[in-house]
């Protein structure tokens, strides 16, 4: 059989699938909707469908983790045709979102722990089901419900016949930075959210409408919502959301927060750091995006945060190095991670920390 590929690479989708797709979620658009003829080449038509940039930041890890099958091998034998998937996938910020409809039931095996994202699931058609690890929550789901899960090692997630639906795998790292700043106070336990719930009533009917506004705008050319700063937005929207709305083992202490009555200019600053917190800052910096007076800056940290905003920075600077030592991302060396966060005397960096975290940097015990 051969493949049409356009000019992008993108293996092209029939003509007469288009309305019919998007019918179910405006993130199908032609020019990226994928055809793929059976289970066994998800992984591989993906990777030829994905645009270079992507391939670089992405990577072939995901590729290797996962596996993918029918569910039912006899019925795929006797008529293979039938067991063909229709794939979506937009890169934005740091998710990744894939949109897909399938006529027969497939199943994606993970071999290895998925660390680096999130993955909130909603079903257009059909059902859901995860099987076959532990420390995962085990059921099945249909319309009306989302899921949250990690992939963990031996996970089987599994969709129905006629099933249809959107899964946002949305970056971990990410959402501890806005779990923090929440709280602020740094993770140091793994976030698990409750696994399911649904879309019918408040909070869950909160998420759905941000969803459907998610989808709204990348389905609109030249959103300015679907790239740069703005793809930025739409992200931390829907992480907040998903924090707020869905129980976690933090939900505690987020009730708890002392950042919830701070005025808006000051969650201003402390995004903005949290989002800068690797380049050089000073407060004239800090006073232009909050948008008042050094003055009035120092005020509002000191009776909201009791910290100046430069305390306030360099304790989040500690909190983000934490997490970089206990992850040691990227073969880097705590020195290193110290000087990207301008600790430029290691000396004083190490009393900070041990004041902060109860142990020296070497001490640190890695999260996975």
């Amino acid at each position: 059989m051969k493949r049409d590929f356009g000019e992008s690479g993108r293996l092209r989708a029939p003509a007469a699938d288009a309305g019919l797709l998007s019918s179910i979620t405006p993130v199908f658009q032609p020019h990226r909707t994928t055809q793929i003829r059976s289970p066994y080449e998800v992984n591989e038509t993906l990777w030829q469908a994905m645009p270079a940039e992507a391939r670089r930041r992405v990577g072939d890890s995901m590729f290797r983790a996962r596996t993918f099958e029918p569910a039912d091998r006899r019925e795929f034998k006797a008529d293979p045709r039938s067991f063909g998937v229709t794939v979506a996938v937009v890169h934005f910020s740091g998710t990744r979102i894939s949109a897909s409809a399938l006529r027969r039931s497939m199943a994606m095996n993970v071999a290895e722990p998925g660390v680096g994202s999130y993955t909130f699931g909603l079903r257009k058609r059909g059902t859901l089901s995860i099987a076959g690890s532990e420390g995962a929550g085990h059921g099945t789901w249909g319309v009306g419900t989302g899921v949250l899960y990690r992939e963990r090692e031996g996970m089987r997630v599994i969709t129905s016949d006629n099933h249809a639906g959107l899964a946002f795998e949305l970056p971990y790292a990410r959402i501890t930075a806005i779990l923090q700043g929440l709280l602020e106070r740094p993770v140091t336990r793994e976030l698990v959210f409750k696994p399911s719930f649904s879309f019918e009533t408040e909070p869950g009917a909160s998420v759905a409408r941000v969803v459907a506004y998610i989808e709204q705008e990348l389905s609109i050319p030249g959103s300015l919502l679907a790239t740069g700063s703005g793809a930025q937005a739409i992200e931390d929207l829907l992480i907040r959301t998903l924090l707020t709305a869905q129980g976690h083992n933090y939900s505690d202490w987020l009730q708890r927060a002392p950042g919830s009555g701070a005025p808006y200019h000051v969650q201003r600053v402390e995004e903005y750091m949290r989002m800068h917190a690797h380049e050089p800052l000073n407060l004239e910096q800090l006073a232009a995006t909050a948008g008042c007076g050094l003055r009035s800056l120092q005020m509002a940290f000191r009776k909201y945060r009791g910290r100046t905003p430069l305390e306030a920075l360099r304790r989040l600077r500690l909190e983000q190095a934490h997490r970089e030592i206990m992850d040691r991302g990227a073969g880097q060396s705590i020195i290193e991670i110290a000087t990207k966060y301008h600790f430029s005397n290691l000396g004083r960096f190490a009393d900070q920390y041990r004041a902060l975290f109860g142990y020296l940097p070497s001490q640190t015990p890695r999260r996975f």
